[in-house]
């Protein structure tokens, strides 16, 4: 047990940035910065500064300057992306292009951190401009293109996913590894044993760090949400103060639709849902809408503006929705779409998906 607690915390430690100028630009304004919020702003360095902090590991922060330029007295900015281990490092500006140079700790786990992310990047810009192109198909009522840009955005989303499994899988005891294998739980926390199964072929060194035991602590968690599961029950009040359960519903297909009156994009699919419930609402197809919205009013001004006819609960909580908090929503809409027995057997379905599964499950049964 000692060895394995020495084992988590042997990459911990202190990084010191050091940031200079080779004399061509003048630092005026540098800026540090990561994502649990840790800043430091400093103004009118000249030539040099030095940034510090304890990392677990490594860190990952956004380094923003703004520099003027000695010879065209012109002031300019970037941002550069650093992955910091533990130790001395020191990057150097290079002229007035914004090129640097790193040394020390942190530089070549910095040039690896690089490339990583340049094509992390590509495969990003080339799902987002799918994902442009889907919603002016959609908006314009082209279903046929749609379908096809679904289709390219579902295998640039598994090529992405290949990226990323393909770099743990080559370096097994690499820190950014452990950049990566964070990355990896969220572009595939749909597929759970997935990322259990990639988790496990990290070394047994940085399978013991506290972010990767988290990761694996939540992929077992999101396993209650996998299709072919049994939905958990909830119980939450609807409209009226009534207490309505899940399970109380069971018996009918039935659409769990995370939405709230402030989200446009879930005001906007209203109308396809109102149209296949409509459509389906007497074959034992039924929606149970799940609001996580604050304030009644808006709340119940949204529901008779759109017309919608099914149940609704909320706890008027916002993002701390008690139901939400349990199904791990981060973003609406999102749906889960349930058999007659509660089982899990779609999510984030949209109409002509779900219309699909509707049709051959309610229509052409014997």
């Amino acid at each position: 047990m000692i060895t394995s607690i020495a084992n988590v915390h042997a990459g911990d430690g202190n990084f010191k940035l050091s940031v200079t100028s080779d004399g061509k630009i003048i630092l005026k304004r540098v800026q540090m910065l990561n994502a649990d919020g840790y800043e430091s702003t400093l103004k009118d360095v000249a030539k040099e500064c030095t940034f510090s902090n304890t990392v677990n590991r490594y860190g990952v922060y956004m380094l923003s300057v703004s520099y003027l330029t000695v010879a065209s007295k012109k002031t300019n900015s970037l941002n550069i992306q650093l992955f910091l281990k533990p130790g001395d490092t020191k990057l150097i500006f290079q002229g007035p292009d914004g090129k640097y140079n790193i040394t020390g700790a942190s530089a070549t786990a910095q040039k690896g951190y690089e490339v990583f992310i340049y094509k992390d990047q590509a495969s990003l810009k080339k799902i987002q401009l799918f994902e442009s192109r889907l919603r002016q198909y959609e908006e314009s009522g082209n279903k046929k293109a749609a379908a096809q840009i679904r289709d390219s955005i579902s295998k640039a989303q598994s090529a992405r996913k290949v990226q990323y499994e393909s770099y743990i899988r080559q370096h097994p005891d690499d820190e950014l590894s452990l950049y990566a294998m964070g990355m990896y739980k969220f572009i595939n926390s749909e597929n759970p044993l997935e990322v259990k199964s990639l988790l496990s072929t990290l070394g047994k060194e940085l399978q013991a760090t506290e972010q990767m035991m988290e990761i694996k602590k939540d992929a077992e968690e999101n396993e209650k949400f996998m299709r072919g599961a049994k939905a958990p029950d909830f119980i939450q009040t609807d409209t009226n103060g009534v207490a309505v359960s899940l399970s109380s519903l069971r018996g009918k297909y039935l659409l769990i639709d995370f939405w709230a009156s402030w989200c446009k994009p879930c005001r906007a699919q209203n109308p396809s849902l109102l149209r296949l419930f409509q459509k389906y609402k007497d074959k034992g197809f039924t929606i149970l809408g799940v609001s996580l919205d604050s304030k009644k009013e808006a709340w119940l001004k949204a529901i008779h503006n759109d017309k919608l006819e099914w149940q609704q609960v909320s706890d008027l909580n916002f993002w701390s929705n008690a139901v939400a908090k349990q199904y791990k929503i981060t973003f609406v809409p999102q749906n889960y779409l349930l058999d007659a027995h509660g089982v899990i057997i779609g999510k984030n379905l949209n109409e002509d998906a779900l219309n699909e599964i509707l049709e051959k499950e309610l229509t052409h049964k014997p």
